[in-house]
């Protein structure tokens, strides 16, 4: 199962100085697979990108953007779309390309949009995000989209332990990697 590391700038700060610190120690950690910089409220935006693009290159990561094609396309990274951008999906080769789903009906929609993988959650409570849908509807997930990365509220052991004997494609957080 993959490790898909994502940045937010409540637990990375805005400093690109002290985000590109707190990433290295993420990475070095943890070991994710692939990182996404998700960080569109920060004052310097393009700046944490460009700091994220090449701690990525220097760990031979692959990075996703956030919803921004056209700062994807400029440092050359994946993109992740968020579940209203299907219609860009299908204008984005897919290999580079991961979107946000939150229903079995979005899900259904990525896989006959060929995305290569898509995030499904929460599937355990996280600020914001919902109701969870638990690990029995993230096997449910599987049998729509072989590429679901499980997402939301994998925080603990415990919880990566569930979501593995899933067997989903990867798993994302944001707190796990913190």
């Amino acid at each position: 199962m993959k490790k898909y590391l994502i940045t937010d700038p409540e637990y990375y700060t805005t400093s690109p100085i002290r985000f590109k610190k707190r990433l290295v120690r993420a990475i070095e950690r943890h070991a994710p697979d692939m990182i996404l910089f998700r960080q569109k409220t920060a004052p310097h935006y393009r700046t944490l990108a460009f700091a994220a693009k090449t701690v990525a290159k220097r760990y031979k990561k692959p990075l996703y953007i956030s919803g921004d094609v056209q700062l994807s396309r400029h440092l050359r990274a994946g993109i992740h779309f968020t579940s209203w951008q299907f219609d860009d999906l299908t204008r984005y080769p897919k290999h580079d390309a991961i979107i946000s789903t939150h229903t079995f009906e979005e899900l259904t929609r990525a896989k006959k949009c060929r995305a290569r993988y898509a995030t499904f959650s929460p599937i355990f409570a996280t600020p914001n995000k919902g109701e969870p849908k638990g690990v029995r509807s993230l096997r449910k997930a599987l049998y729509l989209h072989r590429g679901v990365i499980a997402l939301g509220g994998i925080t603990s052991r415990s919880h990566l332990h569930s979501v593995k004997r899933a067997r989903p494609a990867a798993f994302a957080s944001i707190r796990y990697f913190v």
